[in-house]
C-alpha cells in the first residue's frame, strides 16, 4: 500500500498579528516529510526519518526574520537564520562569534575577509560556505568550529531578506554535512 507523504506546514503570523511561541515539530516524523515554511524566507525542507523542525519567534523588524532549529538526530542540528538587510549586529561581530552569538550574515559581504570560502549551488541560489571559530564560557571555555553558509536567494519572499544563513551550532555537522544538507534536503 503506498502512503502519501506527510506535509507539515509551519505558517507565519504575519509581522502585524505579533509574534509566536516556539513552535516544535511533532514527534519524529517518517520520511518522506516536507516541512514548508513560510517566513520572511519561504522554501522546503526535505525531513528524513527522525528529524524534526522548531521555529522560535520572528521579530517585527526582521532582526531575525527567520529563526529555526533543525534536529538531525544522533546529536547533531543545525539553525537556519535570516536577517533584513538593514539589521546591525548585536552583542558581537562576524570575526569572534561565542557566546551565543553565531554572527549576523545578511549577505556573504558579511563574512570576515580572512576566512577561507567555497562555494555550493543549492535549490535556493548560490552558498557561500566556511567555517568559523566559537566559543561558550561559563567556569570553563570549549572551543568548536562551526561550519556556515551563507545563501544568497535567487528568488527573495521579503525585499529586505535576500539570504538565509544555514550553520551547525558548536560543530556537531562537519562543513561536507552542512554542504550536503543544503544542496539535497532544501527547495524551493
Amino acid at each position: 500500500m503506498m502512503r502519501k507523504p506527510l506535509m507539515l506546514v509551519a505558517m507565519a503570523v504575519p509581522a502585524l498579528a505579533g509574534c509566536r511561541a516556539l513552535d516544535p515539530a511533532p514527534e519524529p516524523l517518517s520520511s518522506p516529510t516536507v516541512a514548508a515554511v513560510e517566513e520572511a524566507v519561504r522554501f522546503h525542507v526535505h525531513l528524513g526519518a527522525g528529524q524534526q523542525l522548531a521555529t522560535k519567534v520572528s521579530s517585527p523588524d526582521l532582526c531575525p526574520g527567520l529563526d529555526i532549529r533543525l534536529d538531525l538526530g544522533r546529536g547533531k542540528w543545525v539553525r537556519m537564520v535570516a536577517f533584513a538587510v538593514d539589521c546591525e549586529p548585536r552583542g558581537g561581530d562576524n570575526r569572534q562569534p561565542g557566546n551565543g552569538n553565531h554572527g549576523l550574515y545578511r549577505s556573504a559581504g558579511d563574512i570576515p575577509a580572512d576566512r577561507q570560502t567555497g562555494t555550493v549551488a543549492t535549490p535556493l541560489g548560490v552558498a557561500t560556505t566556511f567555517e568559523q571559530p566559537y566559543y561558550e564560557c561559563t567556569n570553563s571555555c570549549r572551543h568548536f568550529t562551526e561550519p556556515v553558509a551563507v545563501i544568497a536567494l535567487d528568488k527573495p519572499a521579503h525585499p529586505r531578506v535576500t539570504a538565509l544563513t544555514v550553520y551547525s551550532e558548536q560543530g556537531t555537522l562537519d562543513l561536507d554535512g552542512l554542504r550536503a544538507l543544503i544542496r539535497d534536503q532544501l527547495s524551493p
